[in-house]
């Protein structure tokens, strides 16, 4: 938990598998478009962070180390000033469009594919991190550790 007084951002990941891998046609509506949303994510008000590939040479930011290798697999870490800010990209963007059309490149997901937590302002979180996140989200349920935007707006912390 943060200190008191700590300023705080929300970080995010989500993980999901891709029903080809990556390169295939048949993904390429999806794998196509990703520098294009990234850019809009990139110039959305509350954007802070967001891990790039091959941007860290850590091993708990390697998707190979941390998740294991797959050929499908696709993730994503970011940072936002506010959880309002970050679904207003995800909601009021391109990036919804994509949302609704996740069916057509991605597997079905056995629990949560996305998880958000707090992190001190300037702090960027690791890919390790992310999916022990994503993992207590899947075990516990919603909490102050690791949530989704449904334990935002009923817990009355969606900030603008």
């Amino acid at each position: 938990m943060d200190a008191p007084g700590e300023t705080t951002e929300i970080a995010q990941i989500n993980v999901a598998r891709l029903l080809h891998p990556w390169g295939d046609a048949r993904v390429s509506g999806f794998t196509n478009a990703l520098n294009r949303v990234s850019r809009v994510a990139h110039r959305s008000p509350g954007f802070v962070w967001q891990l790039e590939v091959g941007q860290s040479a850590r091993p708990d930011n390697d998707p190979d180390q941390v998740f294991g290798v797959d050929p499908c697999l696709a993730v994503t870490l970011s940072v936002w000033k506010t959880a309002a800010d970050l679904r207003r990209f995800v909601k009021d963007t391109v990036h919804a469009t994509f949302v609704k059309r996740r069916a057509e490149w991605f597997e079905a997901s056995n629990g949560p594919a996305y998880a958000l937590w707090p992190v001190a302002a300037g702090r960027r979180p690791t890919l390790a991190e992310g999916k022990a996140r994503l993992e207590d989200l899947a075990k516990n349920g919603p909490t102050a550790r690791a949530f989704d935007f449904e334990w935002v707006e009923r817990a009355g912390v969606l900030q603008s």
